[in-house]
């Protein structure tokens, strides 16, 4: 293959740019001329999978969820996860050798070719340099071609198998009806804070203590004295010389650099990236109505407010002075390209057509010293006491070793010696990083000194004096908690209960409106409101939201009350309205691909669950 690639070497252009990650991705999920090395984890239909190859993969998805979630997530879970993927692939390219497919040598060499790492600066294969990233990567161009190989004919079976997926425009439209429905709704809502007469027993304390001990286990303690020294109070002491402010103006003047910048005015005509041509049609030509009027002398700023759809209009379009590279590159280049005063034609972005109109321009220039003296001495003279203070902690940190007392080190170095009360883990009050401290002070032992720390403030030397563990307390130093507890789910309980009362008789026939007097409650309306959406003077709830869509004309109400944020719902829906038909036209093509979406993941699914029935698959060796 490799000769075949020579001879075509100089006729290869970038189309993908993928990158290093691309030759990392295959090494790393890669595994046929891989199976031998380690024990056999698994064998699917008499294909082997490697511990060897579980393992590299699952690395690589763990290091990946590890940086992206850090300990919040199961990593046990993702184990299984990662087993199941493996099983999965080996299963799919399987199911394409019996489909007939491969990939044929033309699409390889093409794939390899077009492998960013494998080519020159000028996007051009380079035979040498891909034999050499392979060597020094320990890799053979054999090994490599065949996982590579087996990674593109990977996803053309899935490409395959997704394609047979369609959406009709009777399924969407049913999603849009699905998804536009809205209800209203009348309600009632028991609140548990109003069940008042109710008190614990000794005996239901005692039960919920035993049930739920570990929810009053007391946090991690700890208690230091600590010195700090700020680098602020060195300030007053420190003095620049006016030369070397000058030379840090003249080593830095690349930062004093200013790009040319335009002030300027826009009035936005919406319009979806998508929208189909009559629509286009219809916003360029208000757009160019309201270019003439501004053109023809009209107050720009005025016209924004009245006519511009974007989020500047209240301030008459004014987006200030911005340089090149703040705004999407048409409206740049418009920008850039006028005069002060003067307006553009209507410019198409992705968020609709753009009039603008250069107020001011700002050329290119470096700030002279002058300009910028005052920011150069406070910044000479904040690292110089930011020095000071530190060479200060670590004379306080030496004397400290010598002495091994706090109180000394602090009256030598003329700094307060404080101490704070017990904290948890989120840190002592009084510090301006506390959960810095905190990070520190509970990987300390008792009786034992920090080094010089640098936190965002200062520098500190932290002495802890004492650590208190987490503890399950003893129901007596509890029961007060433990007790109110209790009284609080008795009172839900009672909530829940008068609403299921409730319940069955408005549900036997007897109007909301007429129960609720006797049970002083009282009866609310909605209106409108879409599914999983705000409900009005409700707000967020989730649980009286479902309860209404899973309800209709024929069953207003629900099976049972619907225990919510606010407290327990009795809810009867009163009306049922669907979106306008006509709208279903001007959205039906974005609904039928964010439906075939999902669509192409179940039919892959459905695909794998035949496969992993009719195959055969031995694990030999658990991976949790």
């Amino acid at each position: 293959m490799l000769s075949m690639m020579r001879e075509h070497a100089t006729s290869w252009i970038i189309k993908i740019l993928l990158g290093i990650i691309v030759l990392v991705f295959v090494f790393s999920f890669g595994y046929s001329s891989f199976q031998n090395r380690g024990d056999r984890l698994a064998v699917v239909n008499g294909e082997t999978i490697s511990r060897n190859t579980f393992e590299r993969m699952y690395k690589n998805v763990y290091d990946y969820n590890r940086e992206k979630f850090g300990d919040s997530f199961d990593y046990d879970l993702l184990r299984q996860n990662v087993f199941d993927d493996l099983v999965d692939n080996v299963l799919l390219l399987q199911h394409a050798r019996d489909l007939g497919m491969q990939v044929t040598e033309d699409e390889l060499v093409q794939d390899i070719a077009q492998t960013q790492v494998f080519q020159t600066s000028s996007g051009q294969f380079d035979p040498e340099r891909y034999q050499y990233i392979l060597a020094r990567s320990g890799v053979t161009s054999k090994d490599y071609e065949a996982e590579k190989a087996r990674n593109m004919l990977s996803t053309k079976i899935r490409s395959y198998l997704m394609a047979m997926a369609q959406v009709s425009d009777e399924e969407a439209m049913q999603w849009y009806n699905w998804d536009g429905k809205e209800v209203s709704m009348k309600y009632v809502l028991f609140e548990p804070s109003t069940f008042t007469d109710v008190e614990a027993t000794e005996d239901q304390i005692q039960a919920y203590y035993d049930a739920h001990s570990e929810d009053y286990e007391t946090l991690p303690m700890a208690k230091v004295s600590y010195l700090y020294f700020n680098p602020k109070d060195f300030l007053e002491k420190v003095s620049i010389p006016q030369e070397e402010i000058e030379l840090f103006y003249d080593d830095n003047l690349d930062s004093y650099y200013e790009d040319q910048q335009v002030h300027a005015r826009h009035i936005l005509i919406s319009l979806a990236k998508d929208a189909p041509e009559e629509k286009v049609a219809e916003a360029l030509k208000k757009a160019q109505e309201i270019e003439a009027k501004a053109k023809a002398g009209e107050d720009f700023a005025e016209l924004a407010k009245e006519f511009s759809d974007g989020p500047t209009a209240k301030t008459g379009g004014d987006l200030g002075f911005f340089p090149r590279g703040r705004m999407v590159k048409p409206f740049e280049d418009a920008a850039f390209a006028l005069n002060a005063g003067e307006i553009s034609d209507p410019v198409r972005t992705d968020f609709g057509f753009h009039i603008i109109k250069v107020e001011e321009i700002k050329e290119a220039r470096t700030k002279e010293l002058s300009e910028v003296e005052e920011s150069i001495r406070s910044k000479l003279a904040a690292d110089v006491a930011l020095d000071e203070a530190y060479n200060a902690a670590e004379a306080a940190f030496d004397n400290l070793l010598s002495d091994m007392d706090m109180a000394k080190a602090a009256a030598d170095a003329g700094v307060e010696l404080k101490t704070s009360d017990y904290f948890t883990e989120e840190g002592p009050a009084g510090v301006a990083n506390p959960q810095e401290m905190a990070d520190e002070v509970f990987g300390m032992y008792k009786d034992s000194f920090s080094d010089v720390l640098q936190f965002d403030d200062g520098f500190y030397i932290i002495w802890m004096l004492d650590k208190k563990p987490a503890i399950i307390p003893e129901l007596a130093e509890v029961k007060a908690k433990v007790a109110a507890d209790v009284k609080k789910e008795i009172m839900a309980q009672a909530a829940v209960d008068k609403a299921a009362e409730f319940l069955e008789e408005v549900k036997g026939g007897k109007s909301m409106e007429d129960a609720a007097a006797a049970y002083n409650v009282t009866v609310k309306n909605t209106g409108f409101f879409k599914r999983g959406g705000y409900i009005p003077d409700l707000g967020d709830e989730p649980a009286v939201a479902t309860a209404a869509f899973m309800a209709d004309a024929a069953n207003p109400y629900p099976d049972a009350p619907v225990e919510g944020v606010k407290g327990v719902f009795v809810t009867c829906v009163l009306e049922e309205k669907y979106p306008e038909a006509e709208g279903f036209a001007d959205q039906k093509e974005s609904i039928k691909q964010r439906l075939l979406w999902g669509k192409r993941s179940r039919v892959l699914e459905d695909a794998l669950d035949v496969l992993r029935e009719r195959g055969e698959v031995k694990q030999l060796i658990p991976v949790i």
